[in-house]
């Protein structure tokens, strides 16, 4: 299996307004960005404590709802609603 088709299939299948709520509150509960770190150093941090750091942005940064745009506005009145 490809990494985009095992990307894929871990992607919530959102469907209903109920499980679309469920996801918008997963996003919030994300746990708070990490601490920046340097080139220097994430170079000065072990294997595994360089992983985790690693895993904690990936985790963080992947957790963003969606952006509010003019254009969809009625979307999101709609589905918030």
């Amino acid at each position: 299996m490809s990494e985009a088709m095992a990307w894929e299939l871990d992607q919530p299948q959102i469907t209903t307004k109920d499980e679309w709520r469920t996801w918008m509150q997963s996003v919030r509960d994300a746990p708070p960005r990490p601490q920046r770190l340097t080139r220097r150093e994430r170079g000065q941090l072990s294997r595994a404590a360089c992983d985790d750091y690693d895993g904690a942005r990936l985790s963080y940064h992947s957790r963003f709802g969606p952006v509010r745009h003019r254009d969809y506005s009625h979307v999101f009145d709609e589905v918030l609603a």
